[in-house]
């Protein structure tokens, strides 16, 4: 047909790349667009759509953002649909400028936008912890005739406790109360920002609220709970919490984590293998994370021996030992005098070609010029320069 310089008929054309994409023959799909369809100026905006749409779905958002601004800067009239579908593409980026910049062109095109693509930015700005930008947007959203919605008003409390707002938070929380119906996500959110803020009267007030509204506890509520205790140092209220999670059969390696981390940073490393052993019997199987919080408490507490058994079941356990556990063990040895063996770890670490860091590197400087081997420290800062670290000295 186009050798032969027939125009393809629009529809037809976003037909045919219509079932190559739903084929997942994007290359297709592409070659026809850049080959026939810009050759025969045979699109529109459906057509562009459509192809933006299919590289958002397989995360390519630079190629889809491509297809927008060659669709921007060919002369063809852009609607409100490809529009929101740039605006889905800057968020998915966190561009909030891009995302913004969008917002005003449709406007001064005199394009509608959408409570969904008020919404999208709005969620955007909260995550890039922009929150000044996000409720400006949320007033004119409101101004432009959307109402509140509970996905809005959700992120919007996250972002005013996480700039260290909570009143704000707790006014939204009230709003949303008065206008709409909470749900678990609302409740897990507000009960969080008041952990974090240690207002944990609070916390039992909101989470009396919660229980009266019908809504069911949640595991992210009573890793909250029982986080916002600990910090608070009501560990009659964690200990409540933790348990029941326990019980009910909802604690997972976050509520474990919780405990057991808090344990090892006050030196309990009793409390903590006993929260451990539970973990273990449950079937929860403790992450590389959680080992590295464990050895690092035995290493403060001179317990080496118990923390290379550790190390040696991390690595039994098919758990990749990072730069963060040799660090920790390696400062450890030289906390207890054991220069040789600390030597003798980061050796270990190097030979399994785990590079080191500035993390591990100033452990190793400082353990050596604190024992008075400066001359090792030198010759160990001269070989890592060799093989192409930059340290950075702290």
């Amino acid at each position: 047909m186009v050798s032969c310089r027939m125009m393809p008929w629009i529809p037809y054309m976003n037909n045919l790349l219509s079932a190559l994409v739903d084929r997942n023959m994007l290359g297709q799909a592409q070659n026809v667009f850049r080959c026939v369809v810009l050759r025969t100026d045979s699109y529109d905006c459906a057509t562009v759509q459509l192809m933006m749409q299919a590289f958002l779905q397989v995360g390519k958002v630079e190629e889809a953002q491509k297809y927008f601004m060659e669709a921007r800067g060919s002369g063809i009239e852009l609607d409100a649909s490809i529009y929101r579908t740039a605006v889905q593409a800057a968020c998915r980026k966190l561009d909030v400028k891009d995302a913004c910049c969008l917002l005003r062109e449709m406007k001064e095109k005199g394009l509608v936008v959408s409570g969904k693509t008020f919404t999208s930015v709005i969620c955007t700005c909260v995550k890039q912890r922009n929150i000044v930008e996000a409720i400006r947007l949320k007033d004119e959203m409101i101004r432009s005739g959307h109402p509140m919605n509970l996905r809005v008003a959700n992120n919007l409390m996250k972002g005013c406790y996480l700039h260290g707002d909570l009143n704000s938070a707790l006014e939204l929380f009230d709003m949303i109360k008065d206008g709409l119906t909470p749900n678990d996500v609302t409740y897990s959110v507000i009960l969080e920002g008041c952990c974090r803020s240690g207002n944990m009267e609070k916390v039992k007030e909101i989470y009396m609220d919660m229980k009266q509204a019908g809504i069911q506890t949640t595991v992210r509520v009573v890793n909250s709970l029982t986080k916002g205790f600990l910090e608070a140092r009501l560990m009659e209220d964690a200990t409540k919490w933790f348990d029941a999670a326990v019980e009910a059969g909802i604690a997972n390696i976050y509520t474990y984590n919780n405990f057991i981390t808090w344990f090892c940073k006050e030196g309990r490393m009793d409390k903590a293998f006993a929260i451990w052993g539970k973990m273990i019997d449950k079937g929860v199987e403790p992450t590389a994370i959680l080992y590295n919080n464990m050895i690092l408490g035995n290493c403060r507490k001179g317990n080496m021996d118990v923390a290379i058994d550790l190390f040696s079941k991390m690595l039994r356990k098919n758990l990749k030992a990072n730069d963060v556990t040799y660090g920790i063990l390696i400062q450890g040895y030289f906390n207890g005098s054991e220069s040789e063996k600390a030597l003798g770890m980061f050796d270990h670490m190097m030979s399994l070609d785990i590079a080191p860091t500035d993390f591990t590197f100033n452990i190793l400087i400082r353990g050596l010029c604190k024992f008075g081997q400066t001359a090792e420290a030198k010759d160990r800062m001269k070989k890592l320069v060799e093989i192409g670290f930059s340290p950075i000295c702290r």
